[in-house]
């Protein structure tokens, strides 16, 4: 299985799980399921009206946007749900894989919708073989798609989404680092995922060394001195952060 190593915006490497071949295929079986399963439900449903509207021309062409919008909706339904499901399809959630950016970031809609128009044209010029094929040749098993994009399809490691990477100050929180106000959000993001790359499946030592020189750099970013462990740093980091900004 190949990893990918993402340089986060804190120039610190994590490594990421490629996601297996075979997750991907039976991901997107799952995705086409339930897009003909879909289809089919959308000509039940409107055969049903079908009858009531013969005779009214205005009837007929209301039926026939309808069904026009519900193909578009069910075509574009990849698009939409990777974009509004952190990277993820129904598929690709049941099989615990996503698809990030190639900085570790979420993807933009740009991104997503070149990755979605690439992979009708893989569809309609061949069936899928030729992103198949490129998945399994390159180095960071990309389909075509994904190399346009700047994509790539990685494992979610069990236990960790973006729930559990939030820290919320309590109520009567006392900020003890007003320098968090110059952190972005992506900066927050990555201080999430760093504090949890042990759960990705990296090792407790390597982990501590991430945990360690982002402390280093989130201190020297926000201008703040302090006599915290790394990790209890970066968890004040987290928890003045959800102060400031609320």
């Amino acid at each position: 299985m190949s990893t990918i190593p993402i340089a986060t915006t804190h120039h610190v490497d994590i490594a990421f799980e490629a996601a297996p071949v075979s997750s991907r295929m039976v991901a997107t079986l799952i995705d086409y399921v339930l897009f003909f399963a879909g289809m089919a439900l959308m000509y039940a449903i409107l055969d049903i009206f079908k009858s009531a509207s013969e005779g009214s021309p205005i009837l007929s062409y209301v039926l026939a946007a309808i069904y026009l919008l519900l193909i578009a909706g069910l075509i574009l339904a990849p698009l939409i749900q990777e974009a509004f499901l952190d990277g993820q399809t129904i598929g690709k959630r049941m099989l615990g894989i996503r698809v990030i950016a190639l900085d570790g970031s979420s993807p933009s809609m740009g991104a997503f919708f070149t990755r979605w128009l690439m992979g009708l044209i893989e569809l309609v010029g061949s069936v899928g073989v030729i992103g198949l094929v490129s998945v399994v040749l390159t180095k960071y098993s990309q389909r075509l798609g994904d190399l346009v994009a700047g994509t790539v399809v990685v494992k979610v490691p069990k236990g960790v989404n973006v729930r559990s990477l939030r820290v919320d100050a309590a109520p009567n929180h006392v900020v003890m680092f007003p320098g968090v106000r110059l952190l972005t959000d992506e900066d927050v993001r990555v201080i999430r995922d760093v504090l949890h790359s042990t759960s990705a499946g990296i090792s407790q030592n390597a982990s501590i060394a991430i945990i360690d020189k982002t402390a280093l750099r989130v201190a020297a970013k926000i201008r703040a001195t302090h006599e915290f462990t790394s990790r209890d740093f970066l968890l004040r980091v987290l928890a003045d952060f959800a102060s400031v900004m609320t």
